[in-house]
């Protein structure tokens, strides 16, 4: 009963149908979705960014064309055009709690170049980005799952309190 409230909770605050999946985001999946398929559910992008590291191409979804329940999403495609990662800005504040109830806590902790926290789940193809003090998300990034990652290291109640997770220094 708890894992069904926790994913109604989650679709309700975000307002995205398919965020609790992991691997798709609004039907889409990292590594395997071309860009026609996004246009087709998403739309015509209001704004296409060229060249933008590993991006051949960056699709930027916001103002009157914002995918319900986001501030903004920017697609990652490949010069081939595959769907490389997804960044989604939600537009509620949502807490490591709820997270953690969503999609449990086989998570990496991990620190960016700028000391922030984020926890990947690898084995889902999500990273979960956190604004500054490590508390609210700031962006849900859903890249390629990597099914046969190596399971993270079980924690106890003490390692929950401080957020969870193994700590890992530098992004992926």
């Amino acid at each position: 009963m708890r894992a069904g409230l926790t994913t109604v909770v989650v679709v309700a605050l975000t307002g995205l149908p398919s965020v609790a999946a992991a691997k798709t985001w609004k039907g889409l999946t990292p590594g395997k979705s071309l860009r026609a398929e996004v246009e087709q559910k998403l739309g015509k992008p209001p704004k296409v960014s060229d060249n933008q590291g590993k991006c051949a191409q960056k699709l930027i979804y916001g103002g009157e064309q914002k995918p319900e329940g986001t501030k903004e999403a920017h697609i990652c495609l490949d010069a081939g055009g595959k769907l490389l990662e997804i960044s989604v800005f939600p537009d509620v504040d949502l807490d490591r709690g709820t997270v953690e109830e969503a999609y449990g806590d086989e998570y990496r902790k991990k620190l960016t170049d700028e000391f922030l926290t984020y926890w990947h789940y690898e084995r889902e193809g999500l990273v979960v980005f956190f604004e500054k003090g490590g508390r609210t998300v700031k962006v849900l990034l859903f890249v390629e799952a990597k099914p046969n990652a190596k399971k993270p290291p079980v924690r106890d109640s003490k390692d929950k309190d401080k957020g969870g997770g193994s700590t890992e220094e530098g992004p992926d």
